[in-house]
């Protein structure tokens, strides 16, 4: 029996020295969903412009969400990363992809309807 006790501190061991990754991922590492600017087609620069400011603003909220769920996840139980914050709270990959998609989709139909001509 001394032979698995001592296997079973080795494994103890090493996974709280193991730099072990959190399931939530950082917003830099998170990709925009893919989101046609045809979407945005019907609205006019004024409009346009309101939509991006809004999805910039909720963009950065979500963010922070998004980064502190990465914090979590890597922290959570005695500095052993541990999945509990994207477990219990979800994801937040989904709706931070969507606003970069969005923004992005937004920012390519302001150039389309050439509302940014007007600036250097």
């Amino acid at each position: 029996m001394q032979g698995t006790a001592r296997d079973i501190l080795a494994t103890v061991i090493v996974l709280l020295i193991a730099p072990l990754p959190g399931c939530a991922l950082r917003p830099a590492e998170i990709a925009p969903a893919p989101i046609s600017p045809a979407a945005y087609a019907q609205a006019d620069c004024r409009q346009l412009a309101q939509m991006r400011a809004r999805t910039d603003r909720s963009l950065i909220l979500a963010e922070i969400a998004q980064y502190q769920r990465y914090q979590d996840d890597r922290t959570r139980t005695f500095g052993v990363p541990t999945p509990m914050a994207t477990i219990f709270e979800g994801g937040g990959e989904a709706e931070v992809a969507r606003l970069k998609g969005d923004s992005l989709a937004l920012g390519a139909q302001l150039h389309r309807a050439e509302c940014l001509r007007d600036q250097p």
